[in-house]
């Protein structure tokens, strides 16, 4: 088995932020990235805190800046690529005035609000494209009208509720495993030193196993490269990889422990890609890269 290795390849581009979201466009080969909260220094040297309305690309060498107004601002958004419909989705988050519950498309040139309707507005969401059934799938943690967690599909027109239940509580972390081809949810819900990983069969969640890190408190984040689901733990800086219907932890070394990261699948060149997860003024942001190399672990 090859060997998992992190390596931090850029420390320019976005300014430093956390619960900003990432998707992978595997048809332009790019990873889009909006908003999240930066910390910047005001005129009399104090801290404070914004939510920017950038847009992002990362060409897998440098980050290009493709807009710098969009949807309104937010952090703790859901963020996607539709592969069937060539489309990143947007949908919640926590806004400047509380949570979002709008649905937004970006095709590489300009957003476009999509809906203003659907799930219940929510921040902490968990969105992945399942391929298998061709549909965006979102899982909204628990709240008070939905308290084992609900679960939607969005086909570009209209968001259609497929589950409230059988999820367990809690804030979960999504990918679609392009080897099982089916969506990967963990949440950290019933036993959160051992929190549950669930599948999706298209009807409702099945549990599948467990996973031995608290992902809430490790600041955990959930990827496909193409070859396996990986999750990475910042916290104790462990990496975990999906294989044969269990986890096996491959790394205990990465990024130094943070909170907010965004993490995806570059399918094509079969790595992930990390960033942010600090807002320091006084340092720069950056981005990681986790890659196989030959040898055995």
């Amino acid at each position: 088995m090859d060997r998992l290795l992190w390596t931090q390849v850029a420390d320019m581009g976005p300014a430093a932020r956390f619960q900003q979201a990432m998707a992978y466009d595997v048809d332009r080969d790019r990873v889009a990235m909006f908003g999240g909260r930066v910390t910047v220094r005001g005129p009399q040297g104090g801290l404070q805190e914004l939510r920017p309305q950038d847009t992002w690309e990362w060409d897998g060498e440098l980050w290009i800046q493709m807009q710098d107004m969009g949807p309104p601002s937010r952090s703790e958004h859901g963020l996607c690529y539709d592969a069937g419909r060539k489309r990143t989705v947007l949908f919640g988050g926590a806004g400047d005035k509380g949570t979002l519950g709008d649905t937004w498309e970006w095709d590489g040139e300009l957003w476009t609000q999509m809906a203003d309707d659907g799930p219940p507005p929510g921040a902490a969401l968990a969105l992945a494209y399942d391929a298998a059934h061709g549909y965006v799938l979102l899982f909204s943690y628990q709240g008070a009208n939905h308290p084992h967690g609900s679960t939607w599909s969005w086909d570009g027109v209209r968001w259609t509720q497929l589950d409230d239940a059988g999820a367990g509580l809690g804030v979960g972390i999504m990918t679609y495993d392009a080897v099982e081809k089916r969506v990967l949810l963990c949440t950290d819900s019933v036993a959160p030193t051992s929190p549950p990983t669930f599948a999706w069969t298209g009807q409702v969640w099945q549990q599948v196993s467990h996973l031995g890190v608290n992902i809430n408190s490790a600041g955990a984040n959930l990827a496909c490269d193409g070859r396996e689901s990986i999750l990475y733990a910042s916290g104790p800086q462990q990496t975990w990889s999906w294989l044969s219907g269990r986890w096996v932890q491959r790394q205990d070394m990465g990024p130094s422990p943070r909170v907010g990261t965004s993490l995806v699948g570059d399918t094509k060149r079969q790595r992930c890609v990390l960033f942010g997860g600090q807002s320091d003024p006084d340092k720069p942001p950056e981005t990681w890269v986790l890659r196989r190399v030959p040898g055995d672990e």
